[in-house]
């Protein structure tokens, strides 16, 4: 299935669990839609996104949320979990996560709660403010487990538990089987790291700190376009300092 040219202004939304603006759960192709106003989960456990809850499969392109997003557990901002693929998309509004009381987690991140299930995550950026009350939390993604973050940055306010909050991903994993990378990532926010709890040591994240953007656009450029991905930064204006463009 496929939704296209789509935008919802000021939504209204609570529900009980897989909860987005476009849809609860996809498998199919979301491009070129926006959302704002607000979106609620309300269940232990729960996705909770913007633009969609549980992105299983398929393709998100050209989206983005200013929606306010709120659950427990998997929060985001375009989505709560993200398991395939997720490409030029942007956050501006605030994603709150309430930690599941059993577990202690909260894997809240400003484009995606959780990235899972060799997801890939290209060219997005959140720009809104990102809480949990719990573990794992990041600017732009809380929890990366077993896939990629690829040029992507965060100049929200990141808030959560010391040692697994981080100002572009809150944790990223390894075990025995696989390992999530995070490669040309930026961040401009309140957190002195850009990964919270790397256990792969090989996370590549740059806090930028001068204002100039400059090398962070060229660097993240030069990585999209190797990638084929299509799309590229540019300069722009406003809380993002850098907006995104197909080539």
């Amino acid at each position: 299935g496929t939704v296209k040219n789509l935008t919802l202004d000021d939504v209204d939304i609570t529900a009980n669990s897989n909860v987005g603006a476009i849809t609860g759960q996809n498998w199919g192709t979301i491009e070129n839609c926006s959302v704002s106003g607000s979106v609620i989960g309300s269940s232990v456990d729960s996705y909770i996104g913007g633009i969609v809850g549980w992105h299983y499969g398929g393709i998100i392109t050209d989206c983005h949320s200013s929606a306010t997003v709120e659950g427990i557990a998997y929060v985001g901002g375009i989505a709560g979990q993200n398991s395939a693929i997720i490409t030029a998309c942007y956050s501006t509004g605030s994603v709150t996560a309430t930690k599941n009381n059993t577990t202690g987690y909260s894997y809240a991140g400003g484009v995606v709660g959780q990235n899972n299930n060799a997801a890939i995550l290209n060219a997005c950026y959140a720009t809104g403010n990102v809480k949990g009350d719990g573990k794992y939390v990041g600017g732009v993604v809380g929890d990366n487990v077993y896939n990629a973050v690829i040029a992507c940055y965060a100049t929200g306010s990141v808030t959560g538990a010391s040692g697994s909050t981080g100002g572009v991903v809150g944790r990223n994993f390894k075990d025995d089987f696989s390992s999530g990378t995070v490669t040309a990532c930026y961040w401009d926010n309140n957190q002195s790291s850009g990964i919270g709890e790397d256990l792969t040591n090989n996370g590549e994240t740059t806090k930028v700190t001068s204002g100039d953007w400059t090398e962070a656009m060229n660097h993240m450029n030069s990585v999209l376009t190797g990638a084929g991905t299509g799309w590229q930064y540019v300069t722009g204006s406003g809380d993002a300092p850098l907006t995104l463009q197909k080539q």
